[in-house]
């Protein structure tokens, strides 16, 4: 009986997932029109940096006949960069065997400049004509991906279109626009920035420096040979800096404005590890190969 019980719990509690019909988060507002849409926030992914919603309304099949996925991040991501990556290049799951993508277009959504993505899906014999677009609300990056069938119109995109915001939406234009938007966030949270470490503080600590600590949380400072290690990581960290310019909108501001990178590493317990200062003369340099590479 316990166990049947414990079913039937489970069951309510999956269905109410399903039964709401706004999603209201500090990042954003959007109501379904009416109860035939079935609302649902996924709390298992993006949990460190952002949030995922999803909505979609069914046929009398049982059918979806339009869905739309809407993705808020803590960073703010290149739009087309960002798109490229995910959509194009498919490396988002939901484009996966997707087809006739478009070029990367210009767009307009909820006041916000966009980019998007068009392009077909089929499931189920079923042919959907899609969107993804990614924009800017100040320091979050919205990633929206919508489609209806083919033989029907775009309802779910006049739904899309009634979201409110929110999130401080300030354009964010200089460096110093980024360290404070990012300092803000991190009040709230660390940022992962992969290979398990952490941004836990951004700071200026002159005119022409921006100071990042990161968390090593799986590194001992006893253990670490401090001058090979910030060999490592200054070449590590010099590979990844034109994809970083590409797709990180604070990295490319500071690299316009010619700032010094100071990377400060620390364990668990907060004692030093070591620290990698890049100049603009050594990201210059390497910038200048890869453009060269790519011509």
């Amino acid at each position: 009986m316990k166990k049947i019980l414990m079913m039937m719990w489970m069951s309510v509690a999956a269905l109410a997932s399903y039964a709401i019909s706004t999603i209201d988060n500090d990042f954003y507002t959007l109501t379904a029109p009416d109860d035939s849409w079935i609302v649902q926030t996924d709390g298992t992914v993006l949990q460190s940096v952002g949030g995922r919603a999803m909505l979609h309304r069914n046929d009398a099949r049982r059918h979806i006949m339009e869905l739309a996925r809407i993705d808020y991040l803590d960073g703010a991501f290149d739009p087309a960069e960002y798109l490229h990556e995910q959509v194009i290049e498919q490396r988002d799951v939901f484009c996966k065997n997707a087809t006739g993508f478009s070029e990367v277009q210009d767009t307009w959504f909820c006041g916000f400049n966009a980019k998007q993505v068009l392009f077909s899906k089929s499931s189920g014999g079923t042919t959907y004509q899609c969107a993804a677009l990614v924009f800017n609300a100040g320091f979050t990056t919205f990633f929206i991906i919508k489609g209806h069938r083919s033989d029907m119109p775009d309802v779910v995109g006049t739904v899309l279109n009634s979201m409110t915001f929110h999130c401080d939406t300030t354009q964010l234009v200089t460096t110093a626009d980024y360290v404070k938007a990012v300092s803000a966030t991190l009040l709230r949270h660390r940022l992962p920035i992969g290979n398990n470490e952490m941004l836990t503080e951004v700071s200026q600590p002159d005119a022409n420096t921006v100071e990042l600590e990161i968390l090593l949380p799986y590194v001992n400072h006893e253990s670490v040979d401090v001058p090979m290690f910030v060999q490592t990581m200054r070449e590590r960290w010099m590979k990844a800096l034109p994809k970083q310019v590409k797709l990180n909108k604070f990295m490319a501001t500071l690299v316009a404005e010619q700032k010094n990178l100071r990377y400060t590493y620390v364990d668990n317990n907060d004692y030093d590890i070591g620290t990698l200062l890049i100049t603009p003369v050594e990201y210059n340099f390497v910038l200048q190969q890869a453009a060269n590479k790519n011509e």
